[in-house]
């Protein structure tokens, strides 16, 4: 294989995990928005209801907070990937 193609090669795979790291990270950016969001639309009332939201709420953001960082290490590991390319 060519260097041309080599380096084409690293710059799709570099972009691919760059695209998933910005996926991820949109993620987890909306999935605690929009939780939070339909926390507050429908009325729970006091009590083991509420305990089981809240408990569940932030569950998914710490979820939401481990898929962030996931994505910042995809994204630097895109980068790194990046120096590979050889001119």
């Amino acid at each position: 294989m060519g260097k041309a193609a080599r380096n084409e090669q690293i710059k799709m795979q570099a972009a691919t995990m760059n695209n998933i790291s910005v996926a991820l990270g949109v993620g987890s950016f909306l999935v605690p928005v929009l939780g939070l969001w339909q926390h507050f639309l429908r009325p729970i009332e006091p009590g083991l209801q509420m305990a089981i939201a809240v408990v569940s709420y932030f569950v998914t953001m710490f979820i939401a907070v481990v898929a962030g960082f996931v994505a910042m290490w995809l994204h630097g590991r895109a980068i790194r990937y990046l120096e590979k390319i050889e001119d």
